[in-house]
């Protein structure tokens, strides 16, 4: 069976303080902006991480097999 973790291509971790920090929302919608204002009014601390990761393509049957 083929392991996931080999089909791993690129990982990266984000503080969300300092993303938001680095690169401020650019929100143009007026609804979106209000539900960001909510969501994220000013001077709130973001806590946590995002994490993003690309993999490369697995054929479904390899992910099925022993199923």
């Amino acid at each position: 069976m083929n392991n996931l973790a080999d089909n791993l291509s690129f990982r990266h971790t984000f503080n969300t303080q300092k993303l938001i920090e680095s690169h401020p929302a650019k929100i143009r919608n007026a609804n979106k902006k209000i539900v960001y204002r909510i969501a994220c009014p000013p001077d709130s601390i973001h806590h946590g991480e995002i994490v993003f990761s690309r993999w490369r393509s697995i054929a479904l049957q390899d992910l099925c097999e022993g199923f």
